[in-house]
Parts: C-alpha cells; structure tokens; sequence
C-alpha cells in the first residue's frame, strides 16, 4: 500500500490511465530504450532475460504470466508460443 500511496501523492500517478497497451514493436522500442539496448538485438535480450526468469521463478510462474498475453508477445519474450 505505500507505494501506491507515494505514487499517487507525491509522484501524481493516476491510476485510471494505466495499463497502457502497447504493439508488440512499441514495446519492443520502449524495452530496447530502457534496458540501453539495440533495438535490433531488443527481442533477443527479452527472451534471454526471460530464460533467466524461467530459471529463477517457481516453476510454471514465468508461463503462468505469459499466458496471459497476447501470442505475438508471448512469442517476443519466450521465443514461442505456449500451449
């Protein structure tokens, strides 16, 4: 509860304009930004950032989550489609 608390009295958070969707690409630009990555190489450092979720999570958790996203970027972040 702090944090939301701090985000929305002190850092002007507003709760009704998230979440935000993204394409696929938009994401993987933002990512690219964010992590000081190439954009070029930006799906391939997701899914090895995502391969080292999948080894640091319970297991099941990181496909848990990834099935709740769409299958294009399902496919971005772990290489392939889950069942």
């Amino acid at each position: 509860m702090p944090e939301v608390l701090r985000g929305v009295f002190f850092d002007g958070w507003l709760p009704a304009l998230v979440p935000i969707r993204f394409t696929t690409g938009e994401l993987m630009g933002r990512f690219a930004m964010d992590a000081g990555v190439n954009p070029a190489t930006a799906r391939d450092v997701a899914r090895a950032v995502s391969e080292v979720a999948r080894v640091r999570f319970s297991p099941g958790q990181l496909d848990h989550a990834l099935a709740m996203m769409p299958k294009d970027l399902r496919v971005a972040l772990a290489g392939a489609p889950l069942s």
